[in-house]
């Protein structure tokens, strides 16, 4: 992808995020734009992209939230890493596993969390 769509997307995750999708919780479970922004670049890009991309994302993500500076990085940047592996080896991008995998990946998150 182009430097300037990922500069637009770490300016913009934020803030759509915390507007448009906190509205949307279901027994305190929020959706993960973020998330699922780096499962679809990791589909379509590679794993190297992905992981850099959900290294960028979780690092913006930290220092919006104040929390531990690095962590979520990390996290973000091996489900990214992950789901690289997994489109270039595995996956059909059209396929309905994505969601299954998707969830998974959500699951780890937040278990390793």
């Amino acid at each position: 992808m182009k430097p300037l769509v990922y500069f637009t997307i770490l300016l913009l995750i934020i803030p759509v995020q915390a507007s448009l999708l906190a509205p949307l919780s279901l027994g305190g479970i929020k959706p993960d734009l973020a998330l699922v922004l780096i499962y679809i670049i990791g589909l379509l890009t590679g794993s190297t992209e992905a992981a850099l991309a959900g290294m960028a994302i979780g690092l913006v993500q930290d220092i919006g939230s104040a929390s531990f500076i690095g962590f979520s990085g990390l996290t973000r940047g091996l489900i990214g890493f992950s789901a690289g592996l997994l489109g270039r080896r595995v996956l059909d991008l059209t396929s309905r596993s994505n969601s299954i995998f998707l969830a998974a990946f959500s699951l780890m998150e937040g278990i390793f969390i």
